[in-house]
């Protein structure tokens, strides 16, 4: 098993060997190939699973976003609110088509080799509520969520999505 501080040096020393390579990419790819690879030297796995929540972007149209095999539909703005008052936020049309940032789980899994074996995303939940500006009406506003990954049911989802086919999606809360 290898220490979080052994760990920590472990990456430290596969970015910069990344920044240094002729071979492999500058990037996080690189340097997690590399580290894979040191790490498969040091200790014997299988699979390295590299999990990590991303923003990316989701299509939101008819007040439905939808974005790395998962739909969400936009919350209520000012549910029992006055909604004809210019101060009070506006609701989204069903016209609006838009692109916005929504949250995902990125999963990359590399061997002992520094191999990327595979890589998914699996979509997770809206990041922030949107509206419409009250003074002008056509500016999209975004005002982010308290709490954000409230629903286990949409983790557990975006984690089937990033993992199939290995994770069967009728398992559903059997993990």
């Amino acid at each position: 098993m290898i220490e979080a501080p052994e760990a920590r040096s472990l990456w430290l020393a596969s970015t910069a060997e990344a920044d240094q390579s002729d071979t492999v990419s500058h990037d996080f790819y690189g340097a997690m190939k590399i580290f894979a690879r040191k790490l498969g030297e040091m200790a014997a796995f299988d699979a390295l699973v590299v999990p990590s929540l991303v923003y990316r972007d989701g299509r939101l149209a008819n007040r439905v976003v939808k974005w790395d095999g998962v739909v969400r539909r936009l919350p209520r703005v000012g549910q029992g609110e006055d909604l004809g008052r210019r101060a009070g936020p506006k609701p989204i049309p069903p016209s609006l088509e838009v692109s916005v940032p929504v949250v995902s789980l990125h999963v990359m899994v590399f061997d002992a080799n520094g191999e990327l074996d595979f890589e998914n995303y699996g979509g997770v939940d809206l990041a922030h509520s949107f509206s419409l500006d009250p003074e002008d009406g056509a500016q999209l506003q975004a005002e982010l969520r308290d709490p954000v990954l409230a629903k286990r049911s949409f983790l557990r989802e975006g984690v089937e999505i990033a993992f199939d086919p290995y994770l069967p999606r009728d398992r559903v809360g059997k993990w």
